[in-house]
């Protein structure tokens, strides 16, 4: 499992896959300090994402610029591709403060969870 915070950066219009399944894809935008090696470290990144089903709808309704505690998982974009993308299968909304300050705190800030 991965579980970041970041902001809703941009997403695209529902698409359906052959089987039917509702698809969106987004782009997260995530900025924290981390602790690595008892030094403090900026951490920063864009990263690809993907919603399959159910969640959706839910995630289509999110306002762009929105913080996001985001739960998932990471696979190549397609078959054979190095590429990864976070497939998306839970979030919750943030207030606003959380992802302007870059999602520090006690919430999971950055690619973490475990494995």
């Amino acid at each position: 499992m991965i579980a970041l915070t970041a902001i809703l950066a941009e997403r695209s219009v529902i698409r359906y896959s052959p089987a039917g399944v509702p698809v969106l894809e987004c782009l997260l935008e995530h900025r924290s300090t981390q602790l690595e090696a008892q030094v403090a470290r900026e951490v920063e990144f864009e990263i690809r994402a993907l919603a399959l089903g159910s969640i959706v709808k839910e995630l289509a309704r999110v306002n762009l610029g929105t913080a996001l505690a985001v739960e998932g998982f990471l696979a190549p974009s397609r078959k054979g591709s190095k590429t990864l993308l976070l497939h998306i299968t839970g979030f919750d909304r943030l207030p606003a403060a959380a992802g302007e300050a870059g999602g520090t705190g006690d919430h999971p800030a950055g690619i973490g969870g475990p494995g």
